[in-house]
């Protein structure tokens, strides 16, 4: 249960820890330096995905610092517009193959 828990459902809805992770060390940073600490790493990495995402064609170290960023960022992102496409109603097209 804990297998299919953790694989199947807290990874689509991961993006929901990821954004009040965000919004809770921006407040935790106020106070503490070890939080404007952390608060500086988490917005480096979604500094490096940015710099992954619009940076076309960047080859060498570039390209290996911001592909994982860049790839678990828009997941996460894809399964937040999802989510949201789906609580409003939204519906997809699936793919039917040919019968025969």
């Amino acid at each position: 249960a804990f297998c299919l828990l953790s694989h199947k459902v807290l990874r689509y809805i991961a993006f929901v820890f990821l954004v009040s992770s965000l919004l809770l060390n921006i407040l935790l940073a106020v106070d503490s330096a070890f939080y404007r600490f952390v608060l500086l790493a988490h917005l480096s990495w979604y500094a490096l995905a940015w710099w992954g995402i619009t940076r076309k064609g960047a080859s060498g170290s570039i390209r290996l610092l911001t592909t994982i960023p860049a790839y678990l960022t828009l997941t996460y992102a894809a399964f937040a517009l999802a989510c949201y496409r789906f609580l409003r109603g939204h519906t997809m097209a699936t793919w039917r193959p040919r019968a025969g």
